[in-house]
């Protein structure tokens, strides 16, 4: 999955597309070991705020 993720979180990033609406789900299928990614996907929002984020 991570290579896939990767995949994607370049996508979105290089479209600069904000996706904050379904960044649950997101932080619902990405581990621990995604964590990472989920944060870069949600970047992009302005309604992200990394400190209310799962843990």
């Amino acid at each position: 999955m991570a290579a896939s993720l990767s995949r994607l979180t370049e996508s979105v990033e290089a479209a600069r597309a904000d996706i904050a609406p379904t960044y649950m789900a997101i932080a619902n299928d990405c581990g621990e070991s995604d964590r990472e990614f989920f944060h870069r996907l949600c970047l992009l929002s302005t309604k992200y705020n990394p400190k209310n984020t799962p843990k």
